[in-house]
């Protein structure tokens, strides 16, 4: 038996640790009524845990050693740049689908800009520009085809109740494009994603109504949803990782700078998200990004003048106004003053605040590598060594695993020059591990941010209801394959839960073969910097 249909809603950053609490308070009904009728389970995610990463290693089946997707930022070409469809290394699911003639509906879902030619439908989602071009029942279409009001990310809004509202208005948008593109074209596989359920959390996380309102919004949702697609339809659930509260920062290239391993200059460029850069996070007069360009401005001449952050926070400090100053600027403008990793003279260093890892700084592999290839083993040795051996200010250990990378997976893994060569794991997701060279080295945070637990459910025709719910995100297509009578792709890492389907597997055919990916129009993505521009709710705030 194979299912005609699967319907794969995506609810990112969605775990037990969050749900349970909304659903045992009676929040919640069409979730736990989903839940009931068929398996649900925790889906361990990749390393590292992060929206660009961890979506493409459910849609493809693959880690990020194989699909070549690792931070929001691409480092293969003379500039890193945002990732997009053309990192990717491998086919989406859509695409092997695709080949065998299943139609598609792909709403919503992380990294799918710019559009590529299925026979069915795309409608990008996060880490596309605002406006993006669309793809419908095979045609390159502007987003304004779906509805004139129609965006990817929210607009700003500073009074409360208002971003609520923004963030409900973004959920049933999704759900309206679902069903207009259903409307328009036949279709077999049908992906809606949506991001609010982790924006919430970054942004709004200590308000509970707004945390509650988000979840019951997209429960409304799933409602509309399972209507949609009727009851014969097979439904996944599954998200690309967990969320909760964070403990404690570790400044990493502190560290490494205070051991030699990275050196700094003010002229460095930084590559990480900030609120304060983006139009969007102003009001409508403009006012917030006025104030903060005219303080960001006066900062960079005390730095000329020689009064840096780094020597201006330590004489605070040292007489007790560190906190109250800092509280009075916003963040991200002392950040952006400050002076960051020079690249080319430093030896090891952290790239970004979502990289968890180390990359070094290697001759003939780094343009301007200072570390020679014969030390190359020897250095990462030191520093695994020295990264396991961190201890916070209490005394526990900062990281519950830290490997290299060349032993575990292999130096020839996918774009290599995005990859890190040391990976760290903090313990039990509690630190934030950051790129920016700062002090204090551990500080406290009460931010919310990612974990390895997400959450997978399955209900329908072809799912045992009494099956163990426990997988992996790259089980994720090889499941969505097999429910289309299709073994697991060769290059798939991840496979079929034992026991989770009614299908004899004796009886599936070799997965087909997708021809090259094509672009239908522009493969240009924005310039980073007017992207980032519209990531008005990131929640990277560093």
């Amino acid at each position: 038996m194979t299912d005609s249909r699967v319907l794969c809603i995506g609810l990112d950053a969605a775990c037990f640790e969050q749900l349970s609490p909304l659903i045992e308070a009676g929040e919640l009904e069409h979730l736990p009524a989903l839940f009931d009728r068929g398996t649900a389970g925790t889906l361990t995610t990749t390393t590292p845990p992060w929206t660009p990463s961890a979506w493409q290693s459910i849609t493809t089946g693959t880690t990020p050693w194989t699909h070549g997707i690792y931070d929001f930022y691409d480092y293969t070409g003379t500039a890193p740049h945002l990732v997009s469809a053309t990192d990717l290394q491998v086919p989406y699911l859509w695409e092997y689908l695709d080949a065998a003639g299943h139609k598609s509906i792909v709403v919503n879902v992380p990294v799918t800009h710019p559009v590529h030619q299925i026979s069915g439908s795309i409608v990008p989602g996060y880490l596309a520009p605002e406006s993006a071009e669309v793809l419908i029942d095979g045609e390159v279409s502007d987003q304004s085809t779906l509805n004139d009001t129609y965006r990817i990310y929210a607009r700003d809004r500073t009074d409360r109740t208002a971003r609520i509202d923004e963030n409900e208005r973004l959920i049933r948008s999704r759900v309206a494009a679902a069903e207009t593109l259903a409307g328009r074209h036949d279709w077999s596989f049908m992906m809606v994603q949506f991001q609010r359920t982790d924006s919430i959390f970054h942004t709004m996380g200590h308000d509970e109504e707004a945390v509650r309102r988000v979840y019951q919004t997209v429960d409304e949702a799933v409602g509309t949803l399972l209507e949609l697609v009727g009851d014969e339809t097979t439904v996944l659930v599954v998200s690309d990782h967990g969320i909760h509260e964070y403990d404690g920062i570790f400044r990493c290239n502190t560290w490494l700078r205070d051991r030699g391993w990275v050196q700094t200059s003010g002229d460095a460029e930084r590559y990480s998200w900030g609120e304060t850069t983006k139009p969007t996070a102003t009001d409508e007069t403009g006012s917030t990004a006025v104030s903060h360009r005219l303080v960001g401005a006066g900062l960079s001449v005390f730095q000329r003048l020689g009064l840096t952050p780094q020597r201006t926070e330590r004489a605070l400090r040292f007489v007790g106004l560190a906190d109250p100053v800092r509280k009075r600027l916003p963040d991200e403008l002392l950040i952006d003053s400050m002076a960051h990793v020079d690249w080319g003279a430093s030896q090891a260093y952290c790239r970004s605040v979502s990289s968890l890892g180390i990359r070094c700084n290697v001759e003939g592999r780094e343009p301007d590598g200072v570390v020679p290839s014969a030390d190359f083993d020897g250095v990462r040795t030191q520093l695994i060594e020295a990264l396991r051996a961190v201890r916070g200010p209490d005394g526990t250990a900062v990281f519950e695993d830290v490997y290299d990378r060349h032993e575990r997976h292999g130096s020839d893994v996918a774009n290599e020059a995005s990859a890190p060569d040391i990976v760290v794991c903090p313990t039990e997701m509690r630190w934030k591990v950051t790129d920016v060279v700062r002090e204090p080295m551990f500080d406290a945070t009460t931010e919310f941010s990612h974990t390895y637990d997400g959450l997978f459910a399955a209900a329908g025709p072809s799912i045992v209801t009494d099956a163990p719910g426990n997988v992996h995100a790259t089980d994720i297509a090889p499941t969505i394959l097999a429910l289309f009578g299709h073994r697991p792709a060769p290059v798939m890492e991840g496979e079929v839960p034992a026991e989770l389907l009614s299908v004899n597997e004796a009886s599936l055919h070799p997965a087909p073969t997708p021809g090259a990916r094509y672009y239908p129009s522009d493969t240009d993505t924005e310039p980073s910097a007017a992207v980032t521009d519209r990531l008005s709710e990131m929640g990277y705030l560093e």
